[in-house]
């Protein structure tokens, strides 16, 4: 490395400085693009739970410590770090080669002093290069892998919504199910013991002479399907409390069934073929920028024997920045001075730095073949949305007739237990 490499260094330090304020002020300002992607989509990330009073929000949260919200609290998590990899306003690539030249002395020699031009390499080179990529925006393809990966989050936030939904249900519907079988269980308890009543009095007629054989048999038989009757209601008994447990552990059943207001949600099918749509755009938008020119722009500074780079493309407007020391290889007339030690240093040119632009494109039959499969399903990405917002308005329907017979069943079972 050379005398000027530490300036290079320096230069480095002080980027380095600024970006980790960036980073800094980029943690301390609040990321919008999830709020947008999730008004656009129609979901709403500040939803209620579901109401209920603090006894029973107790007993729900109980099953916090299930495998299944684990998982996908966990699925939620990955996601959400998957989206701040990206956000990361920098990323630092490291890199070193080592490469051993196997060369030769031409088989005709120059005359002296020029011979010395021909002393091949001998030794090892050492090239070590740091690029540093900076990203204080996303644009173009990084844009597009932001809104995906956002879209990924909204998913993976509406599957341990709906996970927590589907086993807070359970767990209600678990805890109803222990106390019928309670209930169960002490109607199969009293049924036995008025087959066991019923069968001595049957035992004494018939030893009177009042019974018959025939009704005696049947006594004990209804005495047995009494005993099966009450084996049944305590093995279900057992499975309740058994379900009960997988969901909410050791946590108690509620003394009732309580009385809990519907929230009316999205329907996530409809949200799911919205994603899609948004995920076909996006498909659409890569596959055009595909068939775009893309301009590339770099300017490299010379340090001595070190270089230090900036560059920068359309596609992403990433730029970055590299610092590279190239080393040297042993033996004469491999050094970048000096021409062998023939003429000094002072008396060559040198190249301080070196500006390049240009630009590349890629044009084929299979990128607009592309485009086309992309905007097709994006065609079929929206007559899905229309199919899911029908479905949606059906299900609705259907939910609220649900509702309202199962309020008038409600009532009538109430009636009749009013009126026995």
């Amino acid at each position: 490395m050379s005398a000027a490499a530490p300036a290079a260094v320096r230069t480095l330090g002080v980027v380095g400085a600024l970006l980790l304020a960036f980073a800094a002020a980029q943690d301390a300002a609040p990321n919008e693009p999830e709020t947008d992607a999730a008004r656009s989509l129609g979901v709403d990330l500040n939803a209620p739970r579901l109401a209920a009073p603090a006894e029973v929000r107790t007993f729900l949260d109980a099953i916090d410590d299930h495998p299944g919200l684990r998982a996908a609290r966990s699925g939620r998590a990955a996601a959400e770090r998957e989206l701040d990899g990206l956000r990361s306003p920098f990323a630092l690539d490291a890199n070193v080669a080592f490469t051993r030249l196997d060369a030769r002395r031409p088989e005709e020699p120059l005359p002296p002093p020029l011979d010395t031009f021909q002393d091949p390499p001998d030794g090892w080179s050492t090239q070590a290069q740091l690029d540093l990529r900076l990203r204080p925006f996303l644009m173009g393809d990084l844009a597009d892998a932001e809104a995906q990966l956002v879209i990924s989050a909204l998913r993976a936030e509406r599957t341990e919504r709906e996970t927590r939904a589907t086993l807070e249900a359970a767990a209600l519907q678990a805890s109803a199910g222990l106390h019928l079988a309670e209930r169960g269980l002490t109607l199969a308890d009293a049924g036995a013991a008025l087959a066991e009543d019923a069968l001595e009095a049957t035992r004494t007629r018939h030893a009177l002479g009042a019974a018959s054989d025939a009704e005696l048999r049947r006594a004990e038989a209804s005495l047995e399907r009494a005993r099966e009757g009450r084996r049944a209601a305590v093995a279900r008994m057992h499975e309740a409390e058994r379900a009960l447990r997988d969901l909410v552990g050791d946590a108690p059943p509620l003394p009732g069934m309580p009385d809990l207001a519907p929230i009316d949600a999205p329907d996530p099918a409809l949200l799911q073929a919205r994603e899609d749509l948004r995920l076909a755009e996006i498909g659409a938008r890569n596959a055009e920028r595909a068939l775009l020119p893309v301009a590339q722009a770099s300017y490299a500074l010379n340090v001595g024997d070190d270089a230090l780079s900036f560059s920068i493309e359309t596609r992403t407007f990433q730029p970055t920045v590299s610092y590279q020391t190239p080393g040297g290889f042993g033996g004469g007339g491999g050094g970048a001075g000096g021409l062998g030690g023939v003429l000094p240093d002072s008396t060559l040119p040198r190249i301080d730095g070196a500006i390049t632009v240009g630009a590349s494109v890629t044009l084929g039959p299979e990128g607009f073949h592309a485009l086309d499969g992309a905007r097709a399903r994006v065609d079929a990405a929206e007559a899905g949305v229309q199919v899911a917002r029908a479905d949606a308005e059906r299900a609705r329907f259907a939910r609220s007739d649900g509702l309202r017979a199962a309020r008038a069943e409600l009532e009538l079972a109430r009636l009749d237990v009013d009126l026995a």
